[in-house]
């Protein structure tokens, strides 16, 4: 993991990983001469934060992938951005929007479909810190899955959320 600071306010960050992923006990399912260790997960992620004044903008993506022993690699990137607007008096306004997107494999007869159903949400909630032990928020939340199978007035969930945190 590597993170730069260049100016007051902005930090921008990259990571990664390599290496194999499968559990010892699929070893006799494997292909003939391949071993556990021949399959990997590849992962690459950037992050970025813009602090300035009342707004914090936080963002992230990642490409993450895992070599398959029967299906071939599976793939999926996802990120993120929010953005929060803090108020004098101890409220806040805030949203994020949130994707997954995963990549396709060929079924028996060829055909490529998606490995997954693709995500997408959105958010945005109000908040007010009463004190630095006590924050109550209310939240909105859509979540869309794209799923073949189900009619489209139907794939979406939202969530109305309300929440009080007392630490002590």
């Amino acid at each position: 993991m590597v993170n730069v600071a260049p100016l007051p306010g902005v930090r921008l960050g990259v990571s990664g990983a390599y290496g194999p992923y499968l559990v010892n006990a699929i070893q006799p399912f494997l292909p003939a001469g391949k071993k556990v260790t021949d399959y990997h997960q590849k992962l690459a992620m950037a992050d970025l934060e813009l602090l300035a004044d009342h707004f914090e903008l936080r963002g992230e993506a990642a490409q993450n992938v895992w070599e398959s022993p029967s299906v071939g690699d599976l793939e999926v990137t996802s990120g993120y951005a929010e953005l929060k607007y803090s108020l004098s008096f101890g409220a806040y306004l805030a949203g994020r929007y949130d994707v997954q997107r995963f990549g396709k494999i060929a079924d028996s007869g060829g055909i490529k479909h998606p490995w997954d159903a693709d995500v997408t949400r959105i958010e945005g909630g109000i908040g007010y810190r009463f004190s630095r032990d006590a924050v109550a928020k209310l939240v909105y939340q859509h979540t869309k899955v794209d799923v073949e199978s189900v009619p489209e007035d139907r794939r979406g969930h939202p969530l109305l959320a309300a929440q009080l945190s007392i630490a002590f």
